[in-house]
């Protein structure tokens, strides 16, 4: 679970990165998603496919209400392992 957790952070801050400039907004987007419960509930089960994609709507919905940049593409987890 926590090594989960992890893959799921790097891959929300690589993301974050590209998408938002401020470390603020980007620091308060992802304890958010760690937040959810529905994420703690799929890493727990060991769902990374499922964690990610809830986090992706996560993130999604705070960058639009923070830029109008394109939406977050899903590639389950190849930017978080290079």
């Amino acid at each position: 679970e926590d090594l989960l957790q992890i893959k799921l952070q790097t891959y929300a801050r690589t993301v974050l990165k590209k998408r938002i400039s401020d470390q603020k907004v980007r620091k308060q987007i992802l304890y958010k998603m760690l937040k959810n419960l529905e994420i703690k509930k799929f890493l727990k089960e060991e769902k990374f496919n499922e964690a990610q994609e809830m986090a992706v709507k996560i993130l999604e919905k705070m960058v639009k209400e923070t830029s109008k940049q394109a939406p977050v593409a899903v590639n389950h987890g190849q930017e978080a392992s290079q």
